[in-house]
């Protein structure tokens, strides 16, 4: 879903990074607006088999409130717009040709009807989207999948970042797959934390 947040980034200016062969935590500044996420300042080694049963999570209730709002006041700006510029050339060119106001009333219709069928579309889309998001996180990878959108998991093995963004928690893998976990998430900051202990070997 498109594809929004105001959450400010963490206040912290302190990323981790794993290095060494006893795989500790070692803290390292940054100035970048993406900042890493998790332990800076703890040590110790790292089991990469910690057993963890399988996390899911979804959207809360409240983005999709918010979400068909957005759509409907943007749509709604559109439709304004675009009718407006449709009386101005009536007034403006056809009018002066004979065209009576039934031909503006038409073309108004018609842009209202329009625009009902492309926000029914658009509401529609975006429920089937927020209905099949699905984050999940387990041992050994985190997925994701969505209707309209191929799925996506990177293995914890593949894992060469992970930052936080104004957007939520962004892991990319070293084969170039990202995938962004959102703030709206359910659950987010049990997500986060979770994420934040996935550290990838230095200079990788």
């Amino acid at each position: 879903m498109a594809n929004g947040t105001n959450d400010p980034i963490l206040e912290s200016n302190a990323a981790f990074r794993l290095s060494g062969a006893d795989g500790t935590l070692h803290c390292a500044s940054t100035t970048s607006r993406s900042r890493r996420v998790g332990g800076c300042g703890r040590t110790g080694p790292t089991d990469y088999n910690l057993r963890m049963e399988l996390a899911r999570f979804r959207f809360r209730e409240d983005v999709l409130r918010a979400a068909a709002s957005r759509t409907r006041r943007r749509l709604a700006v559109s439709l304004l717009a675009t009718g407006a510029l449709a009386a101005l050339l009536w007034v403006l060119v056809l009018r002066p040709r004979g065209a009576s106001a039934g031909t503006l009333a038409f073309a108004l219709a018609l842009l209202a009807i329009l625009g009902l069928l492309s926000l029914r579309r658009r509401l529609r889309r975006l429920l089937a989207r927020w209905s099949s998001f699905e984050l999940t996180i387990d041992a050994a990878s985190v997925g994701r999948v969505v209707e309209g959108f191929p799925p996506v998991r990177i293995p914890r093995a593949e894992v060469r970042s992970v930052e936080e963004s104004a957007a939520g928690v962004v892991v990319r893998s070293r084969g170039g797959a990202t995938l962004l976990v959102p703030r709206e998430l359910d659950g987010y900051e049990r997500a986060r934390a979770t994420l934040a202990e996935w550290a990838a070997p230095a200079g990788a």
